[in-house]
């Protein structure tokens, strides 16, 4: 609990072990020699090829070699972010609830030239560790599920055993275009009927450096402008194909959640997508029912806001209360700086009520991810 308010964290990441994949990966795969890229890391290698080269601490690189990072972070780091220690960073911070993210499914299980079969291996290898991370506390720590989205049959076999048998809470789903497919894709539909019957979020959320196509690859060339260009602009394509590809219409009770973008971009975008769809000159080919903001307005779809954000004035002003979560990106490079005083810059942001920030802290992200809290 943080100023009198309870909080849920609707993106808090894992650090997963080194033997991870030696550990939990089905041993038919071996002879693939899937490894992680070091310790405190989001890389994998897979026959001595590393996925990406985005990581915490592979050698020489990464944030787990930046001083501020080592701090900030040192409880978890001595204690290789085991349960008791998230836990306790989470005590620390004040948030009573963690929806867990992974950190190396950023990338691992994601590309076209990925083995199907060796991808939904992987991601079942992760989906059982993290079973056994939240079971440390079950009531504190909810879980967001891998697929091997290279092959919906696959893909749909694994989301229906972590809603059934794993009681995982939401999908961790690329915006990016994956095989081809849009989010809009009908190809996916299988998938976000089983979400929809169960209740799993579709979680949206953005990664770097990879081999997926991403905005604006052709329009930069630095850390700085990759970072904060790629993950506002493939949330504002990914919630522009789940409104006018006619997802939300198709599933009316399935929920999405886009994340680690900030929330300032919503009311914008939103506004224009409006805005087009009322001119009948321009929304030829919007494929949406409703317009794109009633999706959020009704309940469909979801935005994370980081700590001080000062449009969440605006947010409540033109959205209304039902729409934002806080997210703290723990232990990433967004939650550097913040940690662990993220819930005290957030909760004394000036324009907002306290409804609001109720509703933000708990009661949105309680509804996004079908909590029984």
């Amino acid at each position: 609990m943080k100023s009198g308010f309870k909080t849920i964290d609707c993106d808090r990441h894992v650090v997963e072990p080194i033997d991870m994949w030696e550990k939990y990966l089905d041993p038919k795969f071996q002879h693939y020699n899937v490894q992680m890229g070091g310790r405190f890391t989001l890389a994998t290698r897979i026959g001595g090829v590393l996925q990406n080269d985005d990581s915490l601490g592979s050698p020489g690189s990464g944030m787990a070699q930046d001083p501020i990072w080592r701090k900030k972070f040192k409880n978890g780091m001595t204690h290789n972010f085991e349960p008791q220690a998230y836990l306790e960073d989470m005590d620390a911070e004040g948030v009573d609830l963690a929806i867990c993210f992974t950190g190396i499914g950023l990338y691992a299980t994601w590309g076209d030239d990925l083995d199907p079969e060796l991808s939904a291996a992987m991601c079942r290898a992760y989906n059982n560790w993290l079973y056994d991370f939240i079971a440390y506390n079950p009531e504190r720590l909810k879980g967001v599920c891998l697929l091997p989205l290279q092959d919906i049959e696959l893909a749909s076999l694994e989301l229906k055993r972590c809603a059934r048998e794993l009681g995982m809470v939401g999908i961790f789903w690329r915006p990016n275009p994956h095989m081809g497919r849009l989010m809009s894709d009908r190809a996916y539909d299988p998938i976000y009927a089983i979400a929809e019957e169960h209740g799993v979020n579709i979680s949206v959320h953005e990664g770097i450096q990879n081999r997926l196509p991403w905005f604006p690859e052709n329009r930069i060339n630095t850390h700085f402008a990759h970072h904060a260009a790629c993950h506002p602009m493939e949330q504002m394509a990914a919630s522009l194909a789940m409104c006018s590809g006619g997802v939300f219409d198709r599933f009316p009770k399935l929920t999405a959640s886009f994340l680690e973008s900030g929330a300032g971009w919503l009311p914008h975008w939103l506004e224009r997508l409006d805005h087009q769809v009322e001119n009948p000159m321009l929304n030829e080919g919007y494929g949406g029912k409703e317009k794109p903001s009633e999706y959020f307005r009704r309940g469909q779809g979801f935005v994370s806001c980081e700590a001080g954000e000062e449009g969440l004035p605006m947010i409540q002003r033109s959205l209304g209360a039902g729409v934002t979560m806080w997210a703290s990106d723990y232990p990433h490079r967004d939650a550097m700086m913040d940690f662990p005083r993220g819930l005290d810059i957030l909760t004394s942001v000036k324009g907002v009520t306290p409804e609001f920030m109720q509703q933000l802290l708990w009661d949105n992200p309680a509804r996004c991810f079908n909590l029984k809290v």
